[in-house]
């Protein structure tokens, strides 16, 4: 799970510690779910390819293989 950022700008969005805290309850049920805070402590909205790059990135990284870049960018490059 990656809760979206503040910087979202959604008015009804409950704050990003709320729905960290939400999620991270939430998975602790389910072993196959992992939460990563990173997109919700953006200080600005991040596009979600750039979410799933980096997602790709930390899974490869627990996994141990080499994070291959997509189309030349890193997962923390701007779009």
């Amino acid at each position: 799970m990656s809760p979206v950022s503040d910087a979202y700008g959604k008015a009804s969005l409950v704050p990003a510690v709320h729905r960290l805290s939400m999620c991270e309850a939430a998975a602790r049920s389910c072993p196959l779910t992992m939460l990563d805070p990173w997109e919700a402590c953006q200080p600005t909205y991040t596009p979600t390819l750039q979410v799933l790059r980096r997602v790709r990135c930390v899974c490869a990284a627990f996994s141990g293989a080499v994070c291959a870049k997509w189309g030349g960018r890193d997962a923390n490059e701007e779009m």
